[in-house]
């Protein structure tokens, strides 16, 4: 099975090649390092399969195209905030495992915030490690009917779910850089009917780069309001296709 490791990055070059070494250095595995940049000089590096960003449009374009020019059975989207240990791949085995339902949609959240990768995808407000609020912050108002929904940070999910259910993109393109990953948890859970869970969490050991984020206050508010429109056409029609646009 080959795995594609999705990799939008505009951060500065040394700590792409950190992230990279970091995937060459796990245990001998088929894999492909889709890299989406701006960074043109990203071309010459052997290891990766470079991407040119014509235009910067936001996460979800980027890990979409990223998508759109892997060729891997199963892929994982990885954040440049941080790194791989060398027992990612403990996970990988987990999640690939006989033991997963195929007649679901095998979703899983590498959720490499506080150094846990995990099965589950957690529900908001969640405290994790007893003191760590999930750093991801949805307000859905009362008036919008809305289940629990789980969040999906750092998907990692089987190719042909992809194309089966999703129409073929990684996240929905109505979203720019905000909310796109709580869509994709209400909508995996919807079609699943229960809870996203693979048949145990694995702990690894995780290496943060520690590199500065900042968020656009603007475009998260308005991608927001596109979350909060795509709920309320789900209210209205419970077979909404994932990529419905808003």
């Amino acid at each position: 099975m080959k795995i594609s490791y999705l990799f939008p990055t505009i951060k500065p070059k040394e700590i792409g090649l950190q992230i990279i070494e970091d995937i060459k250095n796990l245990p001998s595995h088929d894999y492909e390092i889709v890299l989406v940049s701006p960074d043109e000089s990203w071309s010459e590096n052997p290891d990766v399969k470079y991407v040119k960003e014509y235009e910067k449009k936001g996460t979800v374009k980027a890990i979409n195209q990223a998508y759109k020019n892997s060729t891997g059975d199963f892929v994982i989207y990885q954040s440049d905030d941080h790194r791989f240990s060398n027992n990612f791949l403990d996970l990988i085995k987990s999640a690939t495992s006989e033991e997963v339902s195929k007649d679901k949609i095998r979703l899983g959240n590498g959720c490499v915030i506080f150094g846990r990768y995990g099965s589950r995808c957690y529900y908001k407000p969640t405290k994790t490690l007893e003191t760590k609020v999930h750093p991801t912050s949805l307000v859905v108002p009362p008036s919008i009917p809305c289940n629990p929904y789980q969040i999906v940070c750092f998907p990692m999910i089987f190719r042909e779910d992809v194309e089966r259910h999703m129409q073929g993109v990684i996240f929905n393109e109505s979203f720019n850089s905000f909310y796109h990953d709580s869509w994709m948890g209400m909508f995996v859970e919807k079609e699943n009917k229960r809870e996203i869970d693979w048949p145990k969490d694995v702990w690894v050991d995780v290496q943060k780069t520690n590199s500065a984020h900042s968020a656009n206050r603007n475009q998260q508010a308005k991608d927001h309001e596109t979350f909060l429109k795509l709920i309320m056409k789900l209210n209205e029609d419970p077979n909404i296709p994932y990529n419905y646009i808003v």
